[in-house]
This record gives structure tokens, C-alpha cells and sequence, in this order.
């Protein structure tokens, strides 16, 4: 009777026990249920591409578990908005668990089409959900999440690659107006975003920084990634002549929208044109027509020689005759003596235009008659004009030496010249 009260007192005894220990294990571990960590949560997003109507979001969810017991997660949601909260996107995860000190990673990639309406110079990320734990069934604690990020589309913009241009320039004629030249622009756009140029600027200039021309050309819709090529003509004043190069600058902006934020980008590049001789414009058609009449009267004086020098220029652009000067020589074989020299006047001559510039040379009969050897009268009497002629206003100008032969007398065999 005895021994069965005692087993039963045991069995009570054991009983108790193992009830404190439950009890107490419970209570550590509610206390440590009570002090549920949430999980670190790290959000990364990434603009993958911007184009002129959409953006593409990649954002990447890592979600650490810091505790000792294994926690579930419910409700996770990734909303998008605009800086300016209007909603443009929504991303739902499954539900799921996350084992003691292990990391779960979501990932989601979408497209954000740009509206009319709102600010999307700053795009955000809100993650919220709720991140639980239980325990035997019936012990339940619950923590809400919520991380937020921002992803700066502006800093995406101002980041743009700068359109590659390329500036061809060739001169092409000398008119009235002034040296003609071409300018061929060529422009590609790297980006995923359509620019629009308004106009291109090119100011030319010599070496010592003096405007000589300028030229406007209107721009045009360059699409992403393609290239545009635009071409002009436009005119330098005469002075450009005087240099050795004329250097051509280009100036323009593109313009770049994106979800109604607009991307400038200045446009510049250098080019530079050597100046060629003038008379490969001038004579480019026909060439300049020179002819030099002569008169010759005995007076008491000696000979009288009235020389002229007729010049039509074919040419559209006026030209001017410098440093011309005038001699008369008579040869006799292979012997050439100076008998008298005159300088002539300086001359314009208007496009299409013809003008004779005279000039008087008296020439003593002593020296006329005995310059040459023992005969009286020469070979020939040669008539020599040379100078330079120039556009008119500048400086740079070429070369001239004209010589016409007069015969003395018109019944005398002659050997050739």
C-alpha cells in the first residue's frame, strides 16, 4: 500500500516538474520572442536604361535574419512613386520564411512609362510588409517593415554622353559677297533619348581673333542612337584673305526631355581652313584679259611713247592693280637696253568691268639711236608692264610681267622671237 502511494507520489512529482521546466522554457522563450529583431533589409535599385517615354528599374531586396529563430514574411509590398507621391508602380512578393541567421534576396525588374503629369526627377522605393514569428501554435508576435530608397533620375540625365560631332568645311567660290565656303555638321546621338537642336552657330575668325564671317544653321530632331547631318553655305568678308587660316567655331545645344525634365548639353568644336592662293579663285573660270596698246610720235623732244594697259576682269569681284610700272627697251640680238621707264597709277576694276591705265614715255633719239650697237634701229622695242594685282581691300595678291614686242619698222625681215 505504502509503495503505491509513493509511485504515485513520483509520477506527481516528475509531472510537476516537467511542467516548471516547460513553463520556464516558455517564458524564455516568449522573452526572446518579445525582443524580435526585424530583419536587416537592404534595397538596391538600379536605373538600367533611360529612354525618352520609359525608364527600366531593376531594384534588389536583401532581407537578413539577425535572430536565433527562424521568422516569416507577409504582405511584402514594393510601391514606385514620384518625388511628388503619385503612384507609379506596384510589386507584390509571395510570402515566405527566412531561416535563423540566413538572407533571402527579391529581385524585380520593370518599366516605368513616363506621364504627363508628375515630378520624375526623383524616383521612390517603399518596401512595407510584416515580418512574424510563432511559436507551439499559439504564442504570435508580429513587426511591420518598411524601408524606403530613392533613385535620382536627374543625376541619370545630367549624365548623358555629349552628341559626337564632326564639322567638314571646303571653300567653294569668290563672289561680289565675299569667299564662299560649305559646312557640313554630322551629329550622332549615343543616348537612348531623342534630342532636339535648334540651331547651330559658326563664327569664323583669323589667327589674330578678327570675325570675318558667321553662319546660322537651323537643327533638326536627332533620334536615339542615329546620326543627322546638316549642311549650310555661308560667306567671309575679304580680310580673310589677309591671313594665313581661318579657324571656324561651332556652337549649338541639344535639348533632351525626359518625364518632363529637360537635359541641356552644349554642343562646340574647332575646325580650320588654310587659306588658298587668290588666283585659284580668280582664274578658277576664265582668265583675266590684259592688253597693252602703244602709240609713237617723233617730236622735237624725242620719241613719244603713249602706252596703255587695257584689263577686263571676268571675275565677280572687284580687283586692284598695285606697284604697276612701265619700260620700253630695244633689243638688238641678244642684247636688251632700258631706253626709258614710267610708273603707272594704281586701278580698281569693277566685276565684269574693263579699264586702260595710261602712262607717256619720252624717249631721247640720242638714246634711242645709239643704245644698241652700231645700228641705228633695234630688233624689236619690247614693252614691259609688271605690278601685283589683289582683290580690292586686302592684302594678299599675286604677280604680274607682261611684255608685248613692237617692231620698228614694217619692211625689215625680223628673226623669230
Amino acid at each position: 500500500m505504502d509503495l503505491k502511494i509513493s509511485k504515485k507520489r513520483l509520477i506527481r512529482l516528475f509531472t510537476i516538474v516537467l511542467l516548471v521546466i516547460n513553463i520556464v522554457v516558455a517564458i524564455f522563450i516568449f522573452v526572446d520572442i518579445e525582443i524580435i529583431k526585424a530583419p536587416k533589409t537592404e534595397v538596391f535599385v538600379n536605373i538600367l536604361e533611360v529612354t525618352s517615354e520609359e525608364i527600366i528599374l531593376e531594384t534588389t531586396i536583401k532581407m537578413s535574419n539577425p535572430n536565433s529563430f527562424e521568422v516569416s514574411f507577409n504582405e511584402l509590398i514594393l510601391k514606385t512613386s514620384t518625388r511628388d507621391n503619385k503612384k507609379i508602380g506596384e510589386i507584390s512578393f509571395d510570402e515566405g520564411k527566412i531561416p535563423s541567421s540566413k538572407t533571402k534576396t527579391f529581385y524585380s525588374k520593370d518599366k516605368i512609362f513616363f506621364q504627363e503629369e508628375g515630378d520624375f526627377s526623383i524616383i521612390k522605393n517603399k518596401i512595407t510588409g510584416k515580418i512574424g514569428v510563432s511559436f507551439l501554435g499559439f504564442i504570435k508576435k508580429t513587426i511591420p517593415l518598411e524601408v524606403s530608397v530613392i533613385a535620382s533620375v536627374k543625376e541619370i540625365i545630367d549624365s548623358l554622353d555629349i552628341p559626337d560631332i564632326d564639322m567638314e568645311l571646303g571653300f567653294e567660290n569668290i563672289t561680289k559677297d565675299g569667299i564662299e565656303f560649305t559646312a557640313n555638321i554630322e551629329i550622332f546621338n549615343p543616348t537612348k533619348i531623342e534630342f532636339g537642336i535648334d540651331e547651330f552657330s559658326i563664327i569664323a575668325r583669323t589667327e589674330e581673333n578678327e570675325k570675318v564671317g558667321s553662319l546660322v544653321i537651323f537643327g533638326d530632331i536627332v533620334g536615339p542612337e542615329e546620326s543627322a547631318t546638316f549642311t549650310s553655305k555661308g560667306s567671309l568678308n575679304y580680310n580673310a584673305l589677309d591671313s594665313n587660316k581661318i579657324i571656324f567655331t561651332l556652337n549649338g545645344i541639344a535639348r533632351g526631355k525626359i518625364g518632363g525634365l529637360e537635359k541641356k548639353i552644349d554642343i562646340s568644336t574647332d575646325a580650320e581652313l588654310i587659306i588658298p592662293d587668290i588666283s585659284e579663285f580668280i582664274f578658277k573660270n576664265q582668265p583675266i584679259e590684259f592688253q597693252i596698246p602703244v602709240q609713237f610720235k617723233l617730236r622735237l623732244r624725242g620719241i613719244v611713247s603713249k602706252v596703255g594697259f587695257n584689263i577686263y576682269n571676268p571675275s565677280q569681284i572687284p580687283l586692284e592693280g598695285r606697284d604697276l610700272k612701265c619700260c620700253i627697251y630695244r633689243q638688238d640680238r641678244n642684247k636688251k637696253t632700258l631706253l626709258g621707264e614710267a610708273e603707272m597709277e594704281s586701278c580698281t576694276i569693277a566685276p565684269l568691268e574693263r579699264i586702260c591705265v595710261k602712262s607717256e614715255i619720252v624717249i631721247p633719239y640720242r638714246t634711242f639711236l645709239f643704245s644698241g650697237s652700231i645700228r641705228f634701229l633695234p630688233d624689236w622695242i619690247i614693252l614691259n608692264i609688271n605690278g601685283h594685282f589683289s582683290i580690292a581691300g586686302t592684302r594678299q595678291e599675286f604677280p604680274i610681267s607682261l611684255n608685248a614686242y613692237v617692231d620698228p619698222t614694217l619692211f625689215r625681215y625680223k628673226p623669230p622671237i
